[in-house]
């Protein structure tokens, strides 16, 4: 039923970011299992650790996947900053407390607890644990832009594109030829491809935490 005005309701109204839903499907599914696959190994102690330790990662990231599936790139961005986060948090902030009767048919159990104190965490807490984790600096920059241009950027879209294109406005023609002008959305392809190097990110960081904590 429409609108008193005779204008459609929003639930009425065609949904444009369902077009080409079943072409983005193979890109999703690919997507969940770059930064995903085998975490459901049971029994199998550095997996169980990856799905204990780094489980509001894990589901950042599939939520930021499934946000793609369906169109939703700023959604899917802004999970995109939430995965990273989420990751290098718990990597350099979980203390696994006991890890108890593990088998490799049946498992086990795995005790931990947060050792951080502070109120705010800011970015240079997380780069700091990615340099422990043997990022260099071209990754570390990388994860970086990620979470400002893609991230934030979704996160504050309106305030950010305001500030952008005034900036922009005020460079010369000269000025304005080298640089590229301010980008109001997100397209598919740059979701995809921050999102596969969001879930590669994401394993590297899992595997490089179980790393060090086994070798301690």
């Amino acid at each position: 039923m429409p609108e008193s005005d005779g204008n459609l309701l929003p639930h009425e109204q065609q949904r444009f970011n369902l077009q080409g839903l079943k072409q983005r499907q193979l890109l999703a599914d690919e997507l969940l299992d770059i930064g995903l696959r085998g975490l459901n190994r049971v029994g199998v102690l550095p997996y169980s650790l990856e799905a204990h330790v780094f489980a509001f990662a894990n589901k950042s990231y599939e939520e930021a996947v499934e946000a793609f599936r369906y169109g939703l790139y700023f959604a899917s961005m802004v999970m995109v900053r939430a995965t990273i986060d989420a990751a290098l948090y718990v990597s350099k902030y979980t203390v696994i407390d006991k890890i108890e009767g593990f088998d490799k048919r049946i498992g086990g159990s795995i005790s931990s607890h947060i050792n951080c104190r502070k109120e705010q965490i800011k970015w240079k807490d997380l780069e700091s644990e990615a340099k422990a984790l043997g990022f260099n600096l071209k990754r570390i920059h990388e994860l970086y832009r990620i979470r400002d241009r893609y991230g934030n950027l979704s996160a504050h879209n309106a305030e950010r594109y305001t500030k952008d294109i005034i900036k922009y406005a005020g460079l010369s023609e000269e000025q304005r030829k080298r640089v590229k002008p301010p980008k109001g959305f997100i397209s598919e392809r740059d979701a995809y491809h921050v999102l596969k190097r969001t879930g590669r990110f994401l394993a590297q960081i899992r595997r490089a935490y179980v790393k060090k904590l086994l070798k301690h």
